[in-house]
């Protein structure tokens, strides 16, 4: 299973566990932020992007998928992608004092941030 391989620090593994985990129709509540941090700990940004994307998309009226996607996007130095993410995060959740303060740059991660 996916906990299995990330206990045994096999970050392959466990990303490819919560894929198939996925493509069974599974909610994403439980994939989502472990795929992304998956393949942030194998070093994949494009993908570690791919899945912070697809969760977000997956659960769109999550405002934590979507500050996880702006954090993501401004470490990946994508700061107007991160911007937007961070904007449908706060339109969800207007009232969270953390996403009030934040800006979706590389120099302030967000809290939780991959």
């Amino acid at each position: 299973s996916a906990e299995v391989a990330h206990g045994l620090g096999r970050p392959a593994d466990e990303a490819a566990a919560w894929e198939a985990y996925l493509r069974a129709g599974k909610v994403p509540d439980r994939v989502c932020p472990a795929l992304p941090h998956a393949y942030a700990r194998l070093g994949d940004r494009a993908r570690q992007i791919d899945a912070l994307e697809r969760c977000a998309a997956l659960a769109a009226d999550e405002p934590e998928r979507w500050r996880d996607l702006a954090a993501g996007l401004a470490e990946a130095g994508r700061q107007d992608d991160a911007a937007d993410a961070l904007d449908r995060a706060r339109a969800l959740d207007p009232g969270n004092p953390a996403l009030a303060v934040h800006t979706a740059s590389a120099d302030a991660p967000l809290p939780g941030a991959p």
